[in-house]
Parts: C-alpha cells; sequence; structure tokens
C-alpha cells in the first residue's frame, strides 16, 4: 500500500478539481442521504479544504452536509 504516488484514500470516489487548485472537490450525488456519506467519508481537514474553496449558498451547503459543521466553523473562524 505504501508505495503508490500520494494518499490513495480518494481512489474510488469520484473527484473533479477546482480550476488552478490542487484541492480536490467531490461530485455529489443528487440523493441528499448520498450527498451527506460521501462528503462525511472526507476527513475533517479535506471538509475544511472544500468549504474554504467557495462562498455563499455552496460553503452553507457544504456545513449542512458535515456531521461537524461547529469544528468546521471554528476551523473557519482562523482564516
Amino acid at each position: 500500500m505504501g508505495e503508490g504516488e500520494g494518499g490513495g484514500e480518494s481512489e474510488n470516489r469520484p473527484v473533479s478539481f477546482f480550476p488552478s487548485s490542487d484541492i480536490p472537490s467531490i461530485i455529489l450525488p443528487k440523493d441528499p442521504k448520498e450527498a451527506q456519506k460521501v462528503f462525511n467519508s472526507l476527513s475533517i481537514k479535506n471538509q475544511l479544504d472544500i468549504v474554504l474553496k467557495v462562498q455563499g449558498k455552496k460553503r452553507l451547503h457544504y456545513l449542512f452536509l458535515s456531521e461537524h459543521p461547529e469544528q468546521l466553523v471554528q476551523q473557519l473562524s482562523g482564516f
């Protein structure tokens, strides 16, 4: 396992990338419960990275999907 390049954590997840960024954005399923499941499969750090890259309604959408929105909001206040 340790011989591959980068962390293989997202190999089985659909991933797209923000333009000019190496922080992945996930492609969420349309079903709200599935979308929440996919978003919460990410680490808190990865969730925060995604939340930091979006603004407005998209940011709120991701915060509402998280099982730990208060932790993300507390970390947001440091930026």
